[in-house]
């Protein structure tokens, strides 16, 4: 009886093991750049970034996804106002993971403020040609076509991004009602 009491006690002594694992320092950093990023300090997030991917090359950063820790110090750049090193990152971004949606509908985004269209539509064409079940991809290019008045094109990518939505259902309802007001307007033109 007296082993079986000593037995309970060392157990009930022992520490515990924590199913929780201790963030690395790369997931310390970019947990700290995303808050900035949260708060919308943008210049304050990119140090944080950069120490993140100093620590994890790769750029996952404990999100199990290369290149996050990139794509997000690109947005960042982008937002306190440095496109050359926006680009960059969202580069590396898409060097890391080709097919994460994100950098490219980023950069081409920037592209568009740049007024540079050929850049947006060649990152778009390039995300379409690789994930072609992506309605945001479409939504963006036919609006970039109906800027530009290939208002056939544009009908063609804003039918297809809402086929695609139709079943996957990740387009917001304000973005729907846009999308189905401008394919009305330009179905009144050509008639």
């Amino acid at each position: 009886m007296n082993f079986l009491l000593v037995l309970f006690s060392i157990v009930l002594q022992s520490p515990i093991e924590d199913d929780q694992k201790k963030p690395t320092k790369a997931e310390v950093h970019f947990q700290n750049a995303s808050t900035e990023i949260d708060k919308g300090d943008y210049e304050k997030a990119i140090p944080h970034f950069l120490k993140a991917i100093k620590e994890d090359p790769s750029g996952a950063c404990g999100t199990q996804e290369k290149g996050r820790a990139h794509a997000e110090l690109g947005y960042a750049y982008f937002r306190a106002g440095d496109s050359l090193n926006a680009i960059v990152y969202y580069n590396k971004a898409i060097q890391l993971d080709k097919v994460n949606p994100y950098p490219r509908l980023n950069k081409a985004a920037l592209f568009l403020m740049q007024k540079n269209t050929k850049g947006a539509l060649k990152e778009l064409d390039a995300l379409i040609a690789l994930n072609p079940s992506l309605p945001t991809a479409y939504v963006q290019r036919g609006f970039l076509h109906h800027a530009e008045k290939n208002y056939d094109l544009s009908r063609a990518d804003l039918n297809k991004a809402l086929s695609l939505d139709s079943a996957q259902h990740v387009l917001a309802t304000p973005l729907i009602k846009t999308i189905e007001r401008r394919l009305e307007e330009m179905n009144v033109k050509a008639e």
